[in-house]
């Protein structure tokens, strides 16, 4: 982003990298150190899931909140 002239805060603020169909991982030592690698220089969220299984729905869905609460500057309030 940065090498197109965007400002790093986009990325960190307003970005988020999915990692969808995780269930279907063969090799689970190899995709977990991907994983630690990666996750470890991510400067932004990142959520491993699987959405026909259900797999962290429910992080993914608190990340999104988290996400437009803190951009429009907005809180949650479940009643």
């Amino acid at each position: 982003m940065r090498d197109v002239g965007l400002p790093e805060s986009l990325v960190t603020e307003r970005y988020m990298e999915v990692w969808n169909k995780i269930d279907l991982v063969i090799d689970d030592v190899a995709f977990k150190e991907k994983v630690d690698r990666e996750t470890l220089q991510a400067k932004y969220p990142v959520v491993l899931m699987s959405a026909t299984q259900g797999y962290n729905k429910k992080v993914f869905l608190e990340e999104v909140s988290e996400m437009v609460q803190r951009i429009l500057g907005k809180e949650y309030v479940k009643i």
